[in-house]
């Protein structure tokens, strides 16, 4: 089954994907991940078919305790919250999306597709799409 165009991703209720669904201009998806000294909350919209329209991408250093410290987790998901805020009429739900690139910061965030071994990624989350296809996701 070949790759879609616009991949689809499932609301599955985990820590993964914190948000993602509709809202007044098209699609979201936003969630906080982690690199080496940082949480990184980010925001991606899209137009209702899919086409990446603009990401916010805020990285939080994670201090001196490092990933494990609830403050600075805390903080990234405060500054989502206030990201998703800005978002009229949010509905939760899944979507479907074009793969994208995005960075901020010194930090990129993108769904990226593998044609060789047919899956696409979004990174740096490690999650992995792929057949059949129906938005579920492996990390």
């Amino acid at each position: 089954m070949p790759i879609p165009e616009v991949i689809p991703i499932a609301e599955e209720g985990d820590d993964h994907i914190t948000a993602l669904g509709r809202y007044a201009d098209g699609l979201y998806v936003g969630f906080i991940c982690a690199d080496r000294d940082h949480w990184v909350a980010s925001l991606h919209t899209f137009t209702a078919d899919g086409v990446h329209r603009g990401s916010q991408i805020c990285p939080v250093p994670m201090g001196e305790r490092g990933p494990k410290t609830a403050e600075s987790y805390e903080a990234a998901a405060s500054k989502l919250v206030a990201m998703l805020a800005t978002l009229d009429s949010r509905t939760a739900g899944d979507i479907a999306v074009r793969p994208f690139a995005a960075s901020s910061e010194g930090f990129t965030i993108a769904l990226i597709v593998n044609e060789e071994y047919e899956f696409a990624d979004l990174l740096p989350v490690g999650i992995r799409f792929s057949e059949p296809w129906d938005g579920g996701y492996c990390t």
